[in-house]
């Protein structure tokens, strides 16, 4: 039985490290880069960059890398976290608070990107909670339609 006590637990603040999932990269994942697990090794999800090229990239468990994880490493991946810092701005159309972002295709694969650019396969990833050119932010929530 375990010994975590209620108190012990705090509730979320712009992430939810006790919902984290170890991973282990198939290539070089930077931190707030959009992942998708796409094998299995030793009981550990092995994840690769989401990419809205095909299906198969991004249907499935998609997650939020927490860090920076080099390419056969291990590390954690959050199924939502608020993203500050970022410029929400440069949504078509100047950015509002509720603008939808979409998983990027090819060069910008696991990336969030506006879906102006149209990927392949529309996969919603993130809404905008607050406008800003340097200090955006919107809430990556891998889990809901958006």
């Amino acid at each position: 039985m375990g010994n975590i006590k209620n108190r012990s637990i705090k509730p979320a603040g712009s992430f939810n490290y006790a919902e984290g999932i170890r991973v282990k990269a198939a290539e070089a994942i930077s931190t707030n880069d959009i992942v998708v697990i796409l094998d299995v090794s030793g009981g550990i999800g092995v994840v690769s960059l989401a990419d809205a090229t095909t299906a198969r990239g991004v249907k499935g468990r998609i997650l939020i890398a927490k860090h920076d994880i080099p390419s056969g490493g291990y590390g954690v991946a959050l199924p939502w976290k608020i993203v500050e810092g970022v410029n929400t701005a440069a949504f078509t159309g100047g950015g509002a608070v509720g603008d939808v972002w979409a998983v990027g295709e090819g060069g910008t694969k696991g990336k969030i990107i506006d879906p102006v650019a149209v990927p392949t396969v529309s996969r919603p990833i993130a809404i905008t909670i607050k406008v800003g050119t340097t200090d955006g932010a919107y809430l990556v929530d891998t889990l809901s339609s958006l």
